[in-house]
């Protein structure tokens, strides 16, 4: 799946992103290592969809407001299910 996004983001500035969003159902017990870039990514968890809704309600400082804005509008395309 791919959006295109755009938001203000202070001083008169506006920002565009293109998102790729990529999914996949796997194992439990499947080891999966992610290296992301670490001037783009704070930090990787492996969580349930469930899981994350609920982390996105109790500690809504720790999700982005694009990853916040991409859950609340495309999470029915991206999951089949709204959150």
């Amino acid at each position: 799946m791919k959006w295109n996004a755009g938001a203000e983001v202070g001083n008169g500035l506006i920002e565009h992103e293109v998102v790729r969003v990529f999914v996949s159902d796997l194992s439990p017990d499947l080891d999966l290592y992610v290296r992301p870039n670490s001037m783009e990514v704070k930090s990787v968890k492996w969580i349930s969809i469930s899981e994350v809704k609920v982390e996105m309600k109790l500690y809504p400082q720790k999700f982005t407001e694009w990853f916040k804005i991409y859950m609340k509008q495309h999470s029915e395309n991206i999951f089949h299910k709204v959150l």
